[in-house]
């Protein structure tokens, strides 16, 4: 196939079906993840039993890290097999285990049925949850990037980025039915498991749209020729190829850092930290995911008309770190009204980095071993910046929740800040190697 035919395929309509698809899978991951956080307030006790509440929820809590332990596993194994035998069987599989495991999550029988044996269920599908998720995102993320008219890259890789907002909007729905169906005490007792049915929604969605979605062009004509035989092995055997490597696991680090210990930890730090009614708090959390699907495509799309990747990363890191602790400090306030203004900005600014990064990796990896680089670095980084809200409460109770908090999404900035520069010269707009 001719280069001539690898601009005819990548169309815009093509690219936009693709990212839509990414999306809502991606939307489907953090429904999943916010989810059995809201949810462990109620199943804590069904799953952990203890004399003291609080000790349960704590143990609920703490497998939430099982689904970011996971994560490297799962990124080495679909990023092997997508770089081998294509991207899109390997995204699909993906996307069916995620899917599978979030309904399962609603049949789990509770401690009180079957013993210990509810514990060590719930606790392998979160495993399993975050096993899966690496090979789904990265794949998204790559097929879109790969199938994307060059300039336009930026855009379509921060369509998918859109999915962090649409699942808190999955998310309320999802509650809102549950408490319509199961109201009052039966809330706690089913509603929970209604919640991670609702999924099953989305999920058949998502499985509709990806079926007729096509294989990357670039893996098609440049690396199933010949395939790389460990293709993550056959990366870091080059020097350049590790730095880089390397740099992607920082920059992963950073991002998901800030994420997690910020936008993602908005409801938790509200909860804790201010007088807010739940309906409030809803109401904030709901503008901050609508700022996010505006912010993302917004971003996407300058980071394509700007002359450098790597200097709009620089400026995205600088702007998230300058405005974090005032934004905390409003919302920390407790004040319903400038809190939604806080909620507008915080959402608007924060996906800058998430909306060019994809672009800016895919533009320095050969496709050859684009998959296994991609989603090795993003499963460690994503592992290591999860620890961003054990972070947050950690330090909260000596140097107080304003302080905490904006003290680890900053650092994140700041790392961002510190790897980005060493990165390698900007490959924007140009093919794909």
């Amino acid at each position: 196939m001719s280069s001539i035919d690898i601009d005819k395929e990548k169309t815009f309509s093509n690219a936009l079906k693709i990212a839509v698809s990414s999306c809502f899978g991606f939307s489907f991951q953090v429904f999943d993840f916010t989810a059995y956080i809201f949810a462990s307030t109620l199943f804590a006790k069904f799953f952990f039993p203890s004399s003291n509440p609080e000790t349960s929820l704590l143990l609920s809590f703490a497998t939430v890290s099982l689904t970011f332990v996971s994560r490297p596993i799962g990124g080495i194994f679909f990023g092997h097999f997508g770089d081998r035998i294509g991207r899109k069987g390997v995204w699909f599989l993906a996307l069916i285990g995620i899917g599978l495991v979030t309904i399962l999550m609603g049949f789990l029988p509770t401690y009180q049925q079957v013993g210990v044996i509810a514990t060590v269920a719930l606790i392998t599908l979160r495993l399993l949850q975050g096993f899966f998720i690496s090979g789904e995102q990265a794949g998204g993320w790559i097929l879109t990037e790969e199938n994307s008219p060059s300039k336009w890259r930026g855009l379509f890789g921060s369509v998918v980025g859109i999915g962090a907002g649409l699942s808190q909007v999955l998310l309320s729905i999802a509650i809102f039915l549950a408490s319509a169906l199961a109201p009052g005490s039966q809330f706690a007792l089913i509603g929970w498991r209604i919640i991670f049915w609702f999924g099953a929604i989305p999920f058949f969605i998502t499985l509709i749209i990806r079926w007729k979605v096509s294989e990357s062009v670039e893996w098609k004509t440049k690396a199933a020729p010949k395939v790389e035989k460990i293709p993550l092995l056959t990366a870091l055997r080059n020097k350049s190829n590790t730095k880089f490597f390397l740099i992607m696991i920082v920059a992963w680090f950073a991002v998901n850092f800030f994420t997690f210990g910020s936008i993602t930890f908005l409801p938790s730090f509200l909860k804790l930290y201010t007088p807010n009614s739940p309906n409030a708090i809803a109401t904030i959390v709901l503008i901050a995911s609508l700022g996010v699907m505006v912010g993302a495509p917004i971003w996407g799309y300058l980071s394509d008309k700007w002359k450098s990747r790597r200097t709009f990363l620089t400026l995205a890191f600088l702007t998230n770190a300058i405005l974090l602790y005032p934004l905390i400090f409003i919302f920390n306030l407790g004040m319903v009204g400038i809190s939604l203004l806080a909620g507008i900005a915080l959402g608007f600014f924060s996906p800058m980095m998430m909306s060019v990064l994809p672009a800016w990796i895919t533009e320095n990896t050969k496709t050859s071993v684009r998959y296994s680089t991609f989603a090795a670095a993003n499963g460690i980084g994503a592992a290591l910046g999860g620890l961003a809200p054990y972070t947050v409460v950690l330090f909260s109770a000596t140097v107080g929740p304003v302080t905490s908090t904006a003290m680890v999404a900053i650092s994140g900035c700041l790392v961002g800040l510190l790897v980005i520069p060493f990165s390698p010269r900007d490959r924007a707009k140009q093919e794909l190697e």
